[in-house]
């Protein structure tokens, strides 16, 4: 009997190679959205912020 992953992957366009697996999410303020957007999340991810803390003031 298929598992519903199989399931899933039997879908034409749903290949074993098409799914993608987050490594992590990362809470973040509209500011530093927008600086991501402009200057891509490396430049971000360098300064100074801590990404597990959700109470955090903007890092940007």
């Amino acid at each position: 009997m298929a598992t519903r992953v199989e399931k899933y992957l039997a879908h034409p366009g749903h290949e074993g190679h098409d799914v993608i697996n987050i490594q992590g999410m990362y809470p973040i303020h509209e500011v530093e959205r927008q600086f991501i957007s402009e200057h891509w999340f490396e430049a971000f991810w360098k300064s100074d912020w801590e990404p597990t803390d959700v109470l955090r003031r903007p890092a940007i």
